[in-house]
């Protein structure tokens, strides 16, 4: 990925391309509605499944997939993922990685954390 937050475009297995949005053309919105699909208490993967859906409408900017009969991107055509060969789907959740990775919280050095890179925690008085 380049500086500007642009995830670079791809070629599917399948011979289809794929351009994605500029992460820094995301807004909080589109994050959070994201973040909504998190469901703490899935244990079957259908949060993963939801997590990608939603990665897959906000981040594919557009798409020529040739098999599939609608062309359009998955933010106007919410039920294209359903056709997507696997292969095809699995290079697309790859590329979305960092999308994905946005929706992590940010970590927060723990004071108590002794590992080497962390800072060290204050004296005591």
């Amino acid at each position: 990925m380049t500086e500007s937050g642009q995830i670079p475009a791809i070629t599917l297995p399948s011979g289809g391309t794929v351009e994605f949005i500029d992460l820094d053309d995301l807004t909080t919105w589109q994050v959070h509605q994201v973040r909504k699909t998190i469901d703490s208490k899935d244990s079957a993967g259908q949060t993963t499944n939801l997590l990608f859906i939603e990665a897959m409408r906000i981040g594919i900017k557009n798409w020529n997939v040739p098999y599939l009969n609608d062309q359009r991107p998955p933010a106007e055509n919410r039920d294209a993922w359903k056709y997507l060969k696997a292969r095809d789907g699995r290079a697309i959740e790859g590329a979305l990685q960092p999308v994905l990775d946005l929706l992590r919280p940010q970590e927060v050095d723990d004071p108590g954390d002794d590992t080497p890179g962390s800072p060290t925690p204050p004296d005591s008085e």
